[in-house]
């Protein structure tokens, strides 16, 4: 997923379906006749997806919630980001981590009543890895070199190069496994052989989903029925939340966490995420593509006072998109205030022509990067720089600023290994890099090689560590903070824990009513 946005509505039609939506739930009326089964959660989401194929997937939100509870990969992620078994019972590589033998569950049925097998699996990665699939995920795929069905329940899969973190690549949203003789059909009649199996999908008003009764997991999914409603107002959602037609609303604001600590039907879980947000130097653009301005400019980041400013305390100042909870963080780099007074200093050293004058640019959807533009506006006007405040509308940000802009707000959501979250982003060659501000260090490209390929724990951490120490100087901007993840969650949920990867993980989740 590239990032979580508050997409705008698109057809007034669809808003004032929403509203009335979210106005019965508020009244306690159920929507349709679906809401009869024995056990149904509603989950309030604020956007409806863009896709329901899998390997499409890049919106995040209700998408890949979707696709968590009727899909399964290979494999999958612990709360702690460790690899766990999915589909795969098992894996081992060989010595120098470019063969990769996957040994799959038995008896896995798909939801229109047929055995998952290796052919599955191959099916599914070769139309990701097709060059035009438009899937996020075709990149790292591509390091697949060959794929073998050794039987119909193992599979080899021969990479290009060595990688260590490669389990945790086929964890990946895009990466579920699709039935081979339904991959034409996948986004108007998604099958897959996850706890719960499609019913139906209303665009801008619901998804139906029911229990899958063949799931593998003994003993899961123990609700009938999951309803994803679009509710794009966070206050309607959390006040059908509070009345109880709705059981959880994902992702809420920190205003909203804030106010569900007087509710006495309704709480908010938080947890911390690696979902990040930064302020791009773009070093492809003047004034940016002179790196000791950069350097210069780098001064202004008050990360700790920022973070405050623009989540409301519901954030973790961070060096790089490394989360602070992750082992290879580096506490010891210090968090500095800004010094407006010195950056004015050094900017005049450096001779420019003319005052500082630039746009910050951000989603106008966004609240959090709007009030970090805010805070670095007033910073750098004390360092006689003048910074104007730009939003734009998601759907124009995405198309025709980022990445062609000087100065912009930014955020995506978290991945799950070091490599994952970083290489894209701060190596030469990186896919995020070349479109978002084209960086480029021998020495952070070196790292980040050495490092992808390393197996040895000790050699990766210290090899992440160096890389921090070099961008919080020299980099293509700042990584201000990580948000924290927080859900609506009605008292009547049983069973139910947030996920650092803001999945909903509803397979054990009962309803105490």
């Amino acid at each position: 997923m590239k990032r979580q946005t508050n997409k705008g509505l698109t057809e007034a039609i669809r808003s004032i379906g929403r509203f009335v939506a979210a106005a019965l739930l508020i009244l306690g009326i159920s929507i349709g006749s679906d809401a009869q089964a024995e056990s149904t959660l509603y989950a309030a989401h604020p956007w409806t997806p863009d896709t329901l194929d899998p390997a499409l997937m890049k919106l995040g939100g209700s998408e890949y919630n979707f696709a968590y509870l009727v899909y399964n990969s290979l494999t999958s992620f612990n709360n702690d980001l460790t690899v766990r078994p999915d589909l795969a019972e098992s894996w081992e590589a060989n010595e120098d981590l470019t063969v990769w033998t996957f040994h799959l569950r038995t008896g896995v049925m798909f939801h229109h009543g047929r055995e998952m097998d290796t052919e599955d699996v191959i099916a599914s990665y070769e139309r990701i890895i097709a060059p035009d699939s438009g899937s996020v995920l075709a990149a790292d795929l591509g390091m697949i070199e060959t794929m073998e069905a050794i039987d119909s329940h193992t599979l080899r899969i021969t990479l290009k190069q060595p990688y260590a973190a490669f389990p945790a690549i086929v964890a990946a949203n895009q990466a579920k496994i699709l039935p081979r003789d339904r991959l034409e059909t996948i986004a108007t009649e998604p099958v897959g052989t996850g706890p719960f199996r499609f019913v139906e999908y209303l665009p801008g008003d619901r998804i139906v989903m029911a229990r899958n009764e063949e799931y593998f997991e003994e003993g899961m999914p123990k609700l009938d029925q999951v309803i994803f409603t679009i509710i794009p107002e966070y206050a309607s959602a959390v006040a059908a939340l509070e009345a109880g037609s709705v059981h959880i609303v994902w992702q809420i604001p920190p205003e909203e966490s804030e106010r569900l600590k007087a509710s006495s039907t309704a709480h908010a879980d938080v947890i911390p995420s690696g979902s990040w947000y930064a302020v791009a130097l773009n070093a492809g653009m003047p004034p940016f593509d002179n790196a000791e301005l950069r350097k210069v400019f780098m001064g202004l980041f008050d990360k700790p006072a920022f973070t405050d400013i623009a989540t409301f305390g519901y954030g973790t100042p961070t060096h790089t998109a490394l989360p602070p909870y992750h082992p290879f963080y580096d506490n010891e780099l210090p968090m500095t205030a800004a010094d407006p007074a010195v950056v004015a200093e050094a900017i005049a050293a450096l001779g420019l022509e003319a005052p500082l004058e630039l746009t910050y640019w951000y989603p106008k959807d966004t609240a959090y990067l709007e009030r970090l533009g805010i805070a670095l506006r007033d910073v750098a006007q004390r360092a006689g720089i003048t910074i104007n405040l730009s939003p734009a509308p998601d759907d124009k940000f995405y198309a025709e600023i980022e990445g062609q802009q000087p100065l912009y707000g930014t955020s995506f959501s978290g991945r799950t290994t070091p490599d994952t979250m970083l290489y894209a982003w701060y190596h030469s060659s990186g896919s995020w890099n070349k479109n978002l501000w084209k960086y480029s260090n021998p020495e952070v490209d070196e790292i980040l090689d050495k490092a992808r390929q390393s197996t040895s724990e000790e050699e990766q951490n210290a090899l992440y560590r160096r890389f921090q120490e070099i961008i919080v100087e020299d980099g293509p901007g700042a990584a201000i903070f990580v948000a924290n993840h927080a859900n609506g969650v009605h008292n009547s949920v049983v069973g139910f824990e947030p996920s650092p990867l803001l999945w909903l993980d509803l397979r054990g989740v009962t309803l105490n009513e």
